[in-house]
């Protein structure tokens, strides 16, 4: 899940958002690839606006097969 806190009111696309915190997610080797084999869902959410600290919050659920 990626919840997005924006510093303004621009208009931004979410899924490209997150595919840039995917990327470095596995460029920080924190995820081996965002591929469908690696990344079986994702939830996207904007949370708010907030000019003093725009951030994404990243939650990680590891699936066990």
């Amino acid at each position: 899940t990626m919840t997005f806190y924006v510093k303004d009111l621009r208009r931004r696309d979410l899924s490209n958002m997150a595919e840039s915190v995917a990327d470095t997610l596995v460029d920080a080797r924190i995820l081996k690839d965002d591929d469908w084999e690696h990344i079986s869902e994702m939830i996207l959410r904007f949370g708010s606006i907030n000019r003093g600290n725009p951030r994404v919050k990243v939650e990680i659920n590891p699936v066990m097969v």
